[in-house]
């Protein structure tokens, strides 16, 4: 962090991020502690990820075919 009168501003939006993190400022640092990883949550990361590259594609697939009728135009 560049600017360490923000560490308790920083902490707050992690630990209210919805994470599940509980971090620590302790006046310079901002310290959050990582739980090694269980199986069922590398599953729910490989899903999120599915989901996540499935978006993208889409979106790139709307976007050449939006290119695409553009081209067609003119």
């Amino acid at each position: 962090m560049f600017d360490p009168s923000q560490g308790e501003a920083v902490s707050n939006a992690i630990r209210d991020a919805g994470l599940g993190l509980n971090p620590s400022f302790d006046g310079q640092a901002v310290r959050v502690p990582v739980p090694k990883p269980t199986k069922e949550s590398r599953q729910e990361g490989v899903k999120l990820a599915g989901k996540l590259a499935e978006s993208a594609k889409v979106r790139v697939r709307k976007t050449r075919q939006a290119a695409l009728d553009k081209i067609k135009k003119a």
